[in-house]
């Protein structure tokens, strides 16, 4: 028996089941391999958050899933034939049952390979199908906020025409604003305070319904607050911040604020060769959105998780301690943090997989959700 109000997902990824939609996955950007002829995907590192592409590494490994065999490095980026594939462009028309659609899980929407029309294209369909929410994450939001900020007016309102005349009344782009929608929510992924810093001001500078920041894999502490300390956020600042109004560096004086985050992910990384994720940058995340009221969503701890998050007796099979990514040791990436914090003060992490390891910070989940508010600016 069906219960419509929990309906069936069309994804096992956490952040798209939200309640009374079916989570889902779409990916109109495909990539042919020129030698085989293979189809899949196609998309390039931005940073180092990228090492462990699960995207990637389902693309070459290839299956039942698709892949093209090719790993997303720039320098292959010539052994692909890149296009967009319309019939999953206007996908969501058909759809009837409203959906929370992570659109491009396996590339990047912004990615430079993907010219602008092709972006019109998709913004076009979100417009004309106002029952489903899209979710764009990308590790390009300066691109993103080129693609909106660049004309006078919602530039795919020409696209939409295009798909659907006016004629046809299946969807109408309410509330719209220098090209933002209502029901498109955009994000950055940015696992370090590094990319933190250089990725969320264009976000915050870009129009949307909803403006959120994916902390995953969470490779380091990430602090969203940066301006003068405030003592009732433990040190940190309640005038200038990404988790409320926000203010452009060189920004005029009397010049308005942008709205900061309205949503915060986090999660840590799967996969045989994850980073594990300290259990202190979990909780600093959360105790930031917790003081400045913006939802939460802790998605996963991935291959490595507390001790308490295991239900059998475990031996520690590697000890965080001699992990190392760019020969960086786990004592290296806490002292950045806190010089106070040495390799003495080691979580107890074990290596449990992602199933097991689930999703329970300190005893109980954060699957909290944005309220959509009207467009931001």
């Amino acid at each position: 028996m069906s219960d419509t109000k929990t309906p069936k997902h069309g994804t096992g990824i956490e952040w798209t089941k939200r309640p009374g939609t079916r989570g889902e996955t779409l990916n109109p950007i495909r990539a042919r391999n020129r030698e085989t002829g293979k189809l899949g995907w196609f998309c390039i590192h931005a940073n180092p958050d990228c090492i462990n592409c699960y995207a990637e590494t389902l693309n070459v490994k290839g299956g039942d899933s698709g892949g093209n065999g090719i790993a997303y490095k720039a320098q292959l980026v010539d052994r692909v034939e890149i296009s967009l594939d319309e019939d999953r462009v206007t996908q969501p028309l058909r759809w009837r049952q409203p959906r929370t659609i992570f659109l491009c899980s396996m590339t990047d929407l912004f990615v430079d390979f993907v010219p602008f029309p092709w972006i019109d294209r998709v913004f076009a369909v979100a417009a004309l199908a106002p029952q489903h929410t899209y979710i764009i994450l990308t590790k390009r939001p300066k691109r993103m906020r080129d693609y909106f900020n660049g004309t006078p007016q919602p530039r795919w309102m020409a696209a939409m025409r295009e798909i659907a005349p006016p004629a046809d009344s299946r969807g109408v782009p309410l509330d719209t604003k220098n090209g933002a929608l209502p029901n498109v929510w955009l994000g950055t992924s940015c696992g370090t305070q590094k990319t933190a810093d250089e990725f969320i001001p264009d976000l915050l500078a870009t129009p949307a319904a909803v403006r959120f920041v994916s902390v995953e894999p969470m490779t380091g502490p990430v602090d969203l607050y940066n301006g003068d300390p405030d003592p009732r956020l433990g040190g940190h600042q309640a005038t200038q911040t990404f988790l409320g109004e926000w203010w452009e560096p060189g920004a005029a004086k009397n010049s308005p604020p942008h709205h900061g985050l309205d949503w915060v992910i986090c999660g840590g990384e799967s996969g045989p060769k994850a980073r594990p994720m300290h259990p202190e940058w979990a909780r600093s995340l959360r105790d930031q959105c917790a003081a400045a009221d913006v939802p939460f969503f802790f998605k996963q701890w991935g291959e490595w998780a507390p001790g308490e998050n295991s239900d059998r007796a475990q031996t520690r099979t590697e000890r965080t301690a001699s992990w190392s990514v760019d020969a960086w040791t786990f004592e290296n990436i806490t002292a950045s943090y806190s010089q106070e914090m040495h390799a003495d003060d080691e979580p107890d992490l074990w290596r449990l997989g992602k199933k097991q390891a689930g999703r329970m910070l300190d005893g109980r989940t954060h699957d909290e959700f944005p309220l959509v508010r009207g467009c931001r600016t």
